[in-house]
């Protein structure tokens, strides 16, 4: 998944989750980092939970690539997925 972001702009990325394994599941915590070319983290923070869906919210400091990384439990597993951020 790709997001593209005009510099100065503030943007929910959300993720719609879903499970193999798992019919009814909850998500019970979300986190993301935000990670520049040589994955220093430049911001985290926590997600929003709505039922089966995660969203951060995101505003990118500086023009280039950028790699944001979400982490959520869905118990016992730890998930995570990632969303290559361009601002230009």
């Amino acid at each position: 998944m790709n997001a593209e972001f005009i510099l100065g702009e503030s943007k929910y990325i959300d993720f719609a989750v879903s499970s193999k394994t798992i019919d009814q599941f909850v998500i019970v915590s979300a986190g993301y980092e935000l990670k520049d070319d040589n994955g220093e983290v430049i911001t985290s923070g926590q997600c929003d939970i709505d039922g089966h869906t995660v969203s951060a919210l995101i505003t990118p400091s500086s023009r280039g690539r950028f790699i944001l990384e979400i982490n959520y439990s869905i118990p016992p597993e730890q998930r995570k997925a990632r969303v290559l951020v361009n601002v230009i």
